[in-house]
Parts: C-alpha cells; sequence; structure tokens
C-alpha cells in the first residue's frame, strides 16, 4: 500500500497551485506577463480514438496541436 504525503503550501504559492491537478504547476514567464494563454485541452485534436498508453504521470495520447 502506497503512503500518501501531502505538502503545506505556503501563502505566496497558493496562487501557483493548479486546482484541477491539485500540484503546484509554475506557470511559464509569457503566460505570467500576459503574451500567451495557457495551453487546454481544446487546443488538440486526437489522433487516436483511445489511449495509446499508461506513463508514471498518468494516460497517454496521441494529439495534434491545432493551429500547428
Amino acid at each position: 500500500m502506497k503512503t500518501i504525503k501531502y505538502i503545506e503550501v505556503s501563502p505566496e504559492l497558493k496562487s501557483k497551485v493548479n486546482n484541477i491537478k491539485n500540484r503546484i504547476l509554475f506557470l511559464s514567464p509569457s503566460v505570467e506577463s500576459g503574451q500567451e494563454r495557457e495551453c487546454r485541452r481544446d487546443d488538440f485534436e486526437s489522433l487516436a480514438n483511445s489511449n495509446i498508453g499508461v506513463g508514471g504521470f498518468g494516460k497517454v495520447y496521441k494529439v495534434r496541436h491545432k493551429v500547428s
């Protein structure tokens, strides 16, 4: 059985916590300054009907960026 450890996030970093994934994720400087927006799931199109594997951080999908 795995033991899950939780950390206390300091008030200065609370705004950096991604509420969807419950992990501390730091945004790129261009996103923080407002030059770009953060990537979303809608920005990509799926190239396979299902996932192609499972990795250490979750499922792996083959996708293409719609703008590219």
